[in-house]
Protein backbone atom coordinates (compact mmCIF):
# COMPACT_ATOMS: atom_id res chain seq x y z
CA UNK A 1 0.00 0.00 0.00
CA UNK A 2 3.02 2.28 0.83
CA UNK A 3 4.78 1.74 -2.82
CA UNK A 4 1.35 2.35 -4.34
CA UNK A 5 1.21 5.81 -2.56
CA UNK A 6 4.39 6.99 -3.38
CA UNK A 7 3.08 6.00 -7.43
CA UNK A 8 0.38 8.18 -6.41
CA UNK A 9 2.70 11.04 -5.07
CA UNK A 10 4.67 10.85 -8.07
CA UNK A 11 1.94 10.95 -10.12
CA UNK A 12 0.77 14.15 -8.44
CA UNK A 13 4.00 15.99 -8.34
CA UNK A 14 4.33 15.13 -12.33
CA UNK A 15 0.86 16.80 -13.00
CA UNK A 16 2.46 19.65 -11.03
CA UNK A 17 5.60 19.80 -13.24
CA UNK A 18 7.98 19.24 -10.49
CA UNK A 19 9.38 15.39 -11.23
CA UNK A 20 9.47 13.48 -15.47
CA UNK A 21 8.17 10.60 -14.30
CA UNK A 22 9.11 7.63 -16.96
CA UNK A 23 8.89 3.66 -16.70
CA UNK A 24 12.07 1.77 -18.42
CA UNK A 25 13.34 -1.04 -19.71
CA UNK A 26 16.96 -1.45 -21.98
CA UNK A 27 18.57 -4.09 -24.26
CA UNK A 28 20.10 -3.87 -28.02
CA UNK A 29 18.24 -2.71 -30.51
CA UNK A 30 16.75 -5.52 -33.12
CA UNK A 31 19.45 -6.10 -35.99
CA UNK A 32 16.26 -6.55 -38.55
CA UNK A 33 14.03 -3.31 -38.12
CA UNK A 34 10.74 -5.23 -39.87
CA UNK A 35 11.18 -8.83 -38.70
CA UNK A 36 9.23 -10.29 -36.08
CA UNK A 37 10.40 -13.03 -35.61
CA UNK A 38 14.11 -12.26 -35.52
CA UNK A 39 15.25 -10.98 -31.86
CA UNK A 40 18.60 -10.82 -32.43
CA UNK A 41 19.70 -7.43 -30.95
CA UNK A 42 22.79 -5.03 -32.14
CA UNK A 43 25.51 -4.17 -29.66
CA UNK A 44 23.69 -1.11 -29.72
CA UNK A 45 21.81 -0.86 -25.76
CA UNK A 46 18.46 1.56 -26.44
CA UNK A 47 15.81 2.57 -23.70
CA UNK A 48 12.59 1.83 -23.77
CA UNK A 49 10.37 4.04 -21.98
CA UNK A 50 7.07 5.65 -21.32
CA UNK A 51 7.06 9.21 -19.69
CA UNK A 52 4.12 10.30 -18.43
CA UNK A 53 2.84 14.00 -20.08
CA UNK A 54 -0.10 14.53 -18.23
CA UNK A 55 -3.22 13.33 -15.62
CA UNK A 56 -6.11 12.94 -17.76
CA UNK A 57 -8.04 11.64 -13.97
CA UNK A 58 -9.73 8.52 -13.15
CA UNK A 59 -6.81 6.49 -14.04
CA UNK A 60 -5.73 7.52 -17.49
CA UNK A 61 -2.47 9.48 -18.72
CA UNK A 62 -1.33 10.43 -21.85
CA UNK A 63 2.55 9.02 -22.18
CA UNK A 64 5.24 9.26 -24.36
CA UNK A 65 7.06 6.07 -25.84
CA UNK A 66 10.94 6.43 -26.49
CA UNK A 67 12.90 4.17 -27.56
CA UNK A 68 10.97 1.64 -29.17
CA UNK A 69 9.41 -1.80 -27.72
CA UNK A 70 10.89 -5.04 -26.44
CA UNK A 71 10.28 -8.03 -29.52
CA UNK A 72 10.34 -11.56 -27.93
CA UNK A 73 9.45 -14.77 -29.33
CA UNK A 74 8.71 -18.33 -27.55
CA UNK A 75 10.97 -20.42 -29.16
CA UNK A 76 14.20 -18.22 -27.52
CA UNK A 77 15.46 -16.21 -24.76
CA UNK A 78 16.29 -12.91 -26.90
CA UNK A 79 14.92 -9.89 -26.59
CA UNK A 80 15.47 -6.64 -28.46
CA UNK A 81 14.07 -3.21 -28.54
CA UNK A 82 12.58 -2.37 -31.62
CA UNK A 83 12.54 1.28 -32.76
CA UNK A 84 11.71 1.45 -36.33
CA UNK A 85 8.37 -0.10 -36.62
CA UNK A 86 7.06 0.78 -33.08
CA UNK A 87 8.22 4.92 -32.93
CA UNK A 88 8.22 4.66 -37.09
CA UNK A 89 8.47 7.43 -39.62
CA UNK A 90 6.35 11.08 -39.90
CA UNK A 91 6.72 13.28 -42.87
CA UNK A 92 5.48 16.68 -42.01
CA UNK A 93 2.97 18.66 -44.54
CA UNK A 94 2.12 22.39 -44.17
CA UNK A 95 -1.11 24.22 -42.86
CA UNK A 96 -2.02 23.89 -46.80
CA UNK A 97 -1.10 20.06 -46.94
CA UNK A 98 1.62 20.21 -49.01
CA UNK A 99 5.04 18.81 -48.25
CA UNK A 100 7.85 20.67 -47.91
CA UNK A 101 9.79 21.99 -50.44
CA UNK A 102 12.38 20.42 -51.90
CA UNK A 103 10.39 17.28 -51.54
CA UNK A 104 11.77 14.75 -48.81
CA UNK A 105 10.88 11.38 -47.61
CA UNK A 106 9.87 10.08 -44.69
CA UNK A 107 11.93 10.12 -41.58
CA UNK A 108 12.21 8.33 -38.55
CA UNK A 109 11.19 9.76 -35.29
CA UNK A 110 12.37 9.43 -31.41
CA UNK A 111 8.93 9.63 -30.03
CA UNK A 112 5.45 9.13 -30.39
CA UNK A 113 2.50 9.42 -28.09
CA UNK A 114 0.53 6.87 -25.84
CA UNK A 115 -2.45 6.70 -23.49
CA UNK A 116 -2.42 4.40 -20.24
CA UNK A 117 -4.22 3.28 -17.79
CA UNK A 118 -4.01 2.16 -14.28
CA UNK A 119 -5.84 0.69 -11.96
CA UNK A 120 -3.04 0.47 -9.01
CA UNK A 121 -2.37 -2.99 -10.10
CA UNK A 122 -2.86 -3.30 -13.41
CA UNK A 123 -0.95 -0.70 -16.30
CA UNK A 124 -2.42 -0.85 -19.68
CA UNK A 125 -0.66 1.18 -22.63
CA UNK A 126 -1.52 2.01 -26.27
CA UNK A 127 0.17 3.30 -28.67
CA UNK A 128 0.06 4.11 -32.80
CA UNK A 129 2.80 4.14 -35.09
CA UNK A 130 3.82 4.47 -38.78
CA UNK A 131 6.62 1.93 -40.57
CA UNK A 132 7.63 2.51 -44.33
CA UNK A 133 10.38 0.65 -46.20
CA UNK A 134 10.77 3.41 -48.59
CA UNK A 135 11.04 1.09 -51.72
CA UNK A 136 8.89 3.47 -53.99
CA UNK A 137 10.33 3.65 -57.38
CA UNK A 138 9.40 4.34 -61.11
CA UNK A 139 10.62 2.28 -63.59
CA UNK A 140 10.85 4.05 -66.84
CA UNK A 141 11.63 0.93 -68.88
CA UNK A 142 8.07 -0.42 -68.28
CA UNK A 143 6.72 3.14 -67.67
CA UNK A 144 5.34 1.89 -64.01
CA UNK A 145 5.58 2.94 -60.53
CA UNK A 146 5.13 1.28 -57.23
CA UNK A 147 4.71 3.09 -54.01
CA UNK A 148 6.36 2.76 -50.66
CA UNK A 149 4.76 0.11 -48.66
CA UNK A 150 3.26 1.75 -45.72
CA UNK A 151 2.34 -0.47 -42.47
CA UNK A 152 0.42 1.61 -39.60
CA UNK A 153 1.35 -0.71 -36.17
CA UNK A 154 -1.22 -0.60 -33.02
CA UNK A 155 0.63 -2.01 -29.72
CA UNK A 156 -1.21 -2.53 -26.63
CA UNK A 157 0.92 -3.25 -23.89
CA UNK A 158 -0.10 -4.64 -20.55
CA UNK A 159 1.98 -4.76 -17.09
CA UNK A 160 1.77 -5.99 -13.38
CA UNK A 161 2.47 -3.38 -11.13
CA UNK A 162 5.22 -4.42 -8.50
CA UNK A 163 4.99 -3.07 -5.25
CA UNK A 164 8.00 -4.24 -3.98
CA UNK A 165 10.44 -2.93 -6.36
CA UNK A 166 8.23 -0.49 -7.49
CA UNK A 167 8.21 -1.61 -11.10
CA UNK A 168 6.19 -2.85 -13.76
CA UNK A 169 6.64 -6.46 -15.42
CA UNK A 170 5.38 -6.95 -19.03
CA UNK A 171 3.33 -9.57 -19.40
CA UNK A 172 1.95 -9.39 -22.77
CA UNK A 173 1.77 -7.23 -25.98
CA UNK A 174 -0.90 -7.54 -28.49
CA UNK A 175 0.07 -6.59 -32.06
CA UNK A 176 -1.18 -5.53 -35.35
CA UNK A 177 0.38 -4.19 -38.15
CA UNK A 178 -1.94 -3.13 -41.25
CA UNK A 179 -0.46 -2.69 -44.94
CA UNK A 180 -1.34 0.22 -47.72
CA UNK A 181 0.65 0.03 -50.91
CA UNK A 182 -0.33 1.01 -54.57
CA UNK A 183 0.94 0.30 -58.45
CA UNK A 184 0.51 2.12 -61.72
CA UNK A 185 1.48 1.42 -65.14
CA UNK A 186 1.30 3.16 -68.15
CA UNK A 187 0.93 1.25 -71.67
CA UNK A 188 -0.34 2.67 -75.05
CA UNK A 189 -3.65 0.55 -75.15
CA UNK A 190 -4.32 0.95 -71.55
CA UNK A 191 -3.86 2.29 -68.16
CA UNK A 192 -3.39 0.02 -64.71
CA UNK A 193 -3.88 1.46 -60.96
CA UNK A 194 -4.19 -0.82 -58.07
CA UNK A 195 -4.20 -0.13 -54.72
CA UNK A 196 -3.79 -2.68 -51.93
CA UNK A 197 -4.80 -2.14 -48.34
CA UNK A 198 -5.38 -4.17 -45.90
CA UNK A 199 -6.15 -3.38 -41.98
CA UNK A 200 -3.90 -6.92 -40.95
CA UNK A 201 -2.52 -9.31 -43.24
CA UNK A 202 -0.90 -11.45 -40.93
CA UNK A 203 -3.85 -11.45 -38.08
CA UNK A 204 -3.38 -9.95 -34.44
CA UNK A 205 -0.59 -11.21 -32.56
CA UNK A 206 -0.68 -11.99 -28.78
CA UNK A 207 2.75 -12.12 -27.45
CA UNK A 208 3.84 -13.39 -24.13
CA UNK A 209 7.31 -13.37 -23.37
CA UNK A 210 8.75 -16.37 -21.64
CA UNK A 211 11.22 -14.48 -19.52
CA UNK A 212 10.94 -11.31 -17.39
CA UNK A 213 10.92 -7.83 -18.85
CA UNK A 214 10.84 -5.55 -16.17
CA UNK A 215 10.55 -1.88 -16.56
CA UNK A 216 11.43 0.39 -13.92
CA UNK A 217 9.69 3.15 -12.22
CA UNK A 218 11.82 6.76 -12.33
CA UNK A 219 11.85 10.06 -11.34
Amino acid sequence: MKKLKLVAIALFLLSCNAYALKISFSAGECLTPAEDAITQPTSNKIESAYYLSEDQGNGFYILELHGGLPRFVNTNDDICIDHETNIGYRLYFDAHGFPPAPIQLPTPIDKIPATGYFDGKKLIIFSNSIYTDLAGKFDSSTNSLATSKFMPVSNTVFFDYIAESNSFRLTKIIRNIGSIHASASHEPLFHTYIEFVDPSPNGTNIMIPKMDIIYKLEN
